[in-house]
């Protein structure tokens, strides 16, 4: 009985919110190149289509364009690589979208490529691609007009380069009421360093117009928030809504000592926001007790362990309406580290969790986190809810049995705890680089010693707990700053 009622009520406030007026049948895009050798390139774009509407075309047009260069501006065609219908939301079983037969408002996603382009070295190449329909509109920029999306490349300064692309594709539906956080992560073959932010919405390759209070960063009455580093969007809206965002990434470059602008690509998309009787499923922190219980305490995300030992961490799910109503959750993860393993219990019922394991070795050790994601979905109507978690590991030196550790040289240091001036005195063959480590795996301090014993000024270091390893050799101590 409670099950038919929820659905009834979903049902009812679905077609309400069904009264808003969708886009004739573009919800969105995003665009990127790939270098294949030389001067020759391929463009890419994906579409992503209101399956309300007419369907996606079998070619598309991209506007290739240089202002210091303009003899080498022209349009090519793109086509439709497939023709499967790639559907992006996730609804439940009863209530289909439009992408599959149904009534539910849904979004489907078509990859646009070109044949292989010639592209003179140009400090300032822009791609863009826009959809144009008098009917799309939203209700934070009005009657839309369509919407522009575009990369830049510059190819002047850096003969080879492919743009990031998205990993997955953009988010096209959210619940209201609830924190939920989604991915916009890149693939980026060419290990340069990204830049994400929300940017304006575009149409006819202008910014377009926003309705008070709405903004390019605030296109939510809640909260919008964006990771520079990641792209990761953790969004809320308190109002039922058909918003829309967009997102660029750039693409910096380390050349001569500089870091330079090579390239940019951007996604525009319509987000759609419903109401449902039901709880966003949220993740615990890493629980290292291994409890079967949801902890609101346990809300580690980021922890530092040490190499060559063996770590446990248990991730678990609350989903509040689990029991009530027999939602069930179904856990995944991205295998961001690749010696670790992460092991799934109870999937797709109401007692699922997840363990992951993992014993660095020392060649883990490293100043910059281990990154790894878990992402829970329900199998709430009209759409299943979903979150996505980003958990971080830096792995620093082990300093289980240092006292007894042999290297080429016998390394003493003092005083411990120390002040303001540490000694470290040697005999054997004399190692003359050392590192100070944070507790959390952070290179604090380089020390250079030229003699067998050789005081060192760390008045500058904060009060707290360090390691100090030597450089080549298997030394390190741990060591309280006063």
């Amino acid at each position: 009985m409670i099950l038919k009622l929820l659905t009834s009520t979903i049902t009812l406030l679905f077609l309400f919110i069904s009264s808003f007026s969708y886009s004739q049948y573009f919800s969105g895009a995003e665009i990127s190149y790939n270098h294949i050798g030389g001067n020759t390139y391929k463009l890419s774009v994906v579409f992503y289509r209101n399956c309300q509407g007419a369907q996606a075309p079998s070619t598309i047009s991209i506007v290739c364009s240089s202002v210091t260069n303009p003899n080498y501006s022209y349009t090519i065609t793109a086509s439709k690589a497939s023709n499967n219908v790639n559907e992006i939301n996730s609804s439940c079983n009863t209530m289909p979208t439009t992408c599959s037969g149904g009534s539910t408002y849904g979004v489907s996603a078509y990859l646009y490529e070109t044949s292989t382009i010639t592209l003179p070295p140009s400090s300032d190449w822009v791609f863009t691609y826009s959809c144009g329909c008098g009917s799309c509109q939203n209700n934070i920029n009005g009657n839309t007009g369509g919407y522009t999306v575009r990369a830049t490349l510059n190819n002047q300064i850096v003969p080879s380069n492919s743009s990031p692309k998205f990993e997955k594709y953009a988010k096209a539906v959210m619940q209201k009421g609830d924190y939920q956080q989604f991915q916009n992560s890149v693939i980026e073959q060419d290990g340069d360093s990204l830049m994400y932010s929300f940017t304006a919405m575009m149409s006819n390759s202008y910014p377009l117009s926003y309705v008070n209070p709405y903004s390019p960063t605030q296109f939510l009455n809640g909260y919008c928030m964006i990771d520079a580093q990641n792209g990761d969007m953790k969004l809320k809206s308190n109002d039922n809504i058909l918003s829309a965002y967009s997102i660029i990434v750039n693409e910096y470059r380390e050349i001569n000592g500089q870091y330079e602008l090579i390239g940019s690509i951007m996604r525009s998309m319509d987000l759609f926001v419903y109401t449902a009787n039901n709880f966003v499923p949220v993740l615990s922190g890493m629980d290292t007790c291994l409890s079967c219980v949801f902890d609101t305490l346990t809300t580690t995300f980021n922890s530092s362990i040490e190499a060559e030992a063996q770590y446990h961490f248990r991730i678990n799910v609350l989903d509040t309406l689990v029991s009530a109503f027999g939602n069930n959750c179904e856990l995944s993860w991205n295998q961001g580290i690749q010696d670790a393993s992460f092991q799934i219990y109870n999937n797709n019922t109401d007692s699922a969790y997840g363990i992951l394991s993992w014993a660095p070795q020392a060649s883990d050790v490293r100043s910059q986190p281990y990154c790894f994601s878990v992402t829970v979905q329900d199998d709430a109507c009209p759409y299943n809810a979903k979150n996505t978690y980003r958990y971080y590991l830096t792995v620093i030196p082990s300093t289980v049995g240092i006292e007894e550790q042999k290297s080429e040289s016998i390394i003493r240091i003092s005083p411990n705890p120390v002040k303001n001036a540490i000694t470290i005195a040697q005999e054997g063959v004399l190692c003359s680089e050392f590192q100070v480590y944070s507790i959390d795996g952070r290179i604090i301090k380089r020390l250079k010693v030229v003699a067998n014993v050789s005081t060192v000024d760390i008045s500058e270091l904060t009060s707290g707990m360090y390691i100090i390893r030597a450089i080549n050799s298997s030394f390190s101590q741990k060591f309280i700053k006063l």
